[in-house]
């Protein structure tokens, strides 16, 4: 599923790479709407957090805990800045 997701919204010239690693790739989610990019972390290499990135950004650009997460920080934000 994930190859055929990756043949719509990724091209082979968008990768990361560090020298002859490659570290990254720039992933299009949805079709017609910028990329995000995905690169390897601790204790997950790149193939599972592409996966894992197209798995959960299922209606919005971002993947749905970063989305939440930055919802919630802004909403933290405001509060504190007393609006």
């Amino acid at each position: 599923m994930l190859a055929a997701l990756r043949k719509l919204r990724a091209s082979p010239d968008a990768l990361m790479c560090d020298g002859h690693e490659r570290v990254g790739t720039v992933l299009r989610t949805r079709d017609g709407i910028n990329p995000v990019y995905v690169s390897v972390g601790h204790l997950i290499d790149l193939a599972s957090a592409e996966r894992l990135v197209m798995a959960c950004a299922v209606k919005y650009r971002l993947p749905e805990p970063i989305r939440l997460a930055d919802r919630l920080a802004g909403a933290e934000k405001r509060r504190r800045a007393g609006r």
